[in-house]
């Protein structure tokens, strides 16, 4: 998969300068050229394709595919003794005991009202 990022040869702009000076026969005399050619990099139109990240993936997934991704992730965690992630998503309503341990179905609605809460500048997850 690939992105369209801003063209960093020609920075946005489908063209890139050219400057040239030429020495003249007279002393302490130079001529200046200045010409344009069409970016070789996105062909004059300001936008260059890159590879797309893990990160940018993770940034243009819906809403159902990130709780699939966390539900998929979560028990991962688990498994490696850690379970910060766990006690951030699953907050003990609807049934639920609290521990990560809850049916898919309660273990989904815990992942879904996670991602729907505001989010808070309290440094956590």
């Amino acid at each position: 998969m690939t992105k369209g990022i801003t063209c960093p040869e020609c920075k946005g702009h489908g063209f890139i300068d050219k400057h040239e000076l030429q020495e003249d026969s007279r002393p302490d005399v130079a001529i200046a050229t200045m010409t344009e050619e069409v970016c070789g990099r996105c062909h004059g139109t300001g936008c260059a394709l890159v590879p797309m990240t893990r990160a940018d993936r993770i940034r243009a997934m819906t809403d159902e595919e990130l709780v699939t991704a966390v539900e998929d992730l979560l028990p991962k965690l688990m498994e490696a003794g850690d379970h910060r992630l766990v006690k951030a998503v699953c907050d003990g309503l609807g049934e639920c005991a609290g521990d990560g341990n809850c049916t898919d179905t309660r273990h989904r609605n815990c992942i879904r009202r996670y991602l729907d809460g505001k989010m808070e500048d309290d440094g956590d997850v």
